[in-house]
């Protein structure tokens, strides 16, 4: 039976040696062709890529305060306020975490899941930073509630399948900023006191020299008016010359207060003029500390992130998915189509010589 089902064939005789060297050839081409897709693949996933610039928060310096001083004022020394400029220690366990994210998704349209991502960044309340968008590549970049986060991750995977969507996420503490705006926020605070401090001390001593000369004057005033009911009345000579002295002896004290008066006014003035622009620049400094507190707590409470989208072939596509290589696949669907063949007596039989 076996025989003459092999004489209703057509015999096809085939050299051993040249089959073998066919078979070889085959195998070195298919090889050659799975090597040159995986260097073409090695070489987009590194080409250039778009920037991915997270935004970052950073404690501004401290304000320098004015210069100009009189003899013997000098601007307190800031750094004694600050000793430890946010070094941080075991014994703080606040979390004060930051999230960011990374997700990439691989798809047959781009354009339409580019559509799709923006929409879940704006039901998830988000804000969209950057957006570029072709046939084969779409980068996104935006800011989410962290409140929020969860839902729009489960969104953004949910746009395709689970092996073609890969997602980074990295969480950083950011405890030592915090903890470098509250020692600013202290030192600028003893800082302030400090020099409120001065300015109460010093208008307190301006008040009682003011109070010491007026009194002083008071008191020259009263006798040089005495001094002067005297000479009025006065015929002696001798007398009379001893009163001209005492006069003059008294205008010259005069003088002499209101010069101190004058003098005294002009350095308190300097002095003064120098603490207040001190304070309010230190004011300045709270407050501005005060807005980088609050827009530290807005950071914290945001997650920054990005999604990058690349157009993906059906043989890519069924390489990611399937868990069987679709090289194999092929070979499989290749020799079944062979045993139906040689089944239906299609394919001539082959005879080695």
């Amino acid at each position: 039976m076996e025989q003459n089902t092999v004489s209703s064939r057509r015999v096809v005789r085939v050299s051993r040696r040249k089959f073998v060297i066919t078979i070889i050839v085959v195998i070195l081409l298919v090889l050659g062709g799975i090597a040159y897709w995986m260097l073409g693949q090695a070489m987009r996933i590194s080409g250039p890529m778009y920037d991915r610039a997270l935004p970052m928060t950073s404690a501004p310096g401290v304000a320098e305060y004015g210069t100009s001083a009189s003899p013997g004022m000098v601007p307190p020394q800031y750094d004694a306020y600050y000793p430890n400029r946010g070094s941080a220690t075991v014994r703080d366990t606040r979390e004060f975490l930051k999230t960011n994210y990374e997700g990439t998704i691989k798809t047959r349209d781009v354009r339409d899941v580019a559509k799709d991502v923006r929409s879940a960044v704006r039901d998830a309340s988000g804000r969209i930073d950057q957006s570029r968008v072709s046939e084969r590549y779409a980068y996104i970049s935006f800011v989410v509630p962290e409140t929020e986060f969860e839902t729009f991750r489960d969104e953004i995977e949910s746009l395709t399948h689970k092996k073609l969507y890969t997602e980074t996420v990295n969480t950083e503490n950011l405890l030592t900023q915090k903890q470098v705006i509250e020692e600013k926020t202290n030192a600028e605070t003893n800082y302030l006191q400090d020099l409120r401090a001065k300015k109460q001390d010093l208008d307190v001593k301006h008040t009682a020299r003011l109070g010491a000369i007026a009194k002083e004057l008071t008191g020259v005033a009263g006798r040089l008016a005495e001094v002067r009911r005297q000479i009025a009345v006065t015929n002696d000579p001798n007398e009379l010359n001893t009163l001209r002295n005492q006069e003059d002896a008294l205008l010259a004290e005069d003088a002499a207060l209101k010069s101190s008066r004058t003098k005294e006014n002009t350095t308190y003035a300097i002095e003064s003029g120098n603490l207040s622009a001190w304070i309010s620049s230190s004011e300045s400094q709270i407050e501005n500390l005060r807005k980088e507190d609050v827009a530290f707590a807005d950071n914290i409470a945001t997650v920054n992130g990005s999604v990058s989208i690349g157009w993906v072939s059906w043989w890519e596509m069924v390489r990611l998915v399937s868990p069987v290589h679709p090289t194999i696949l092929v070979l499989i669907i290749v020799l079944l189509v062979l045993y139906y063949l040689h089944r239906k007596r299609y394919i001539p039989y082959i005879e080695f010589v």
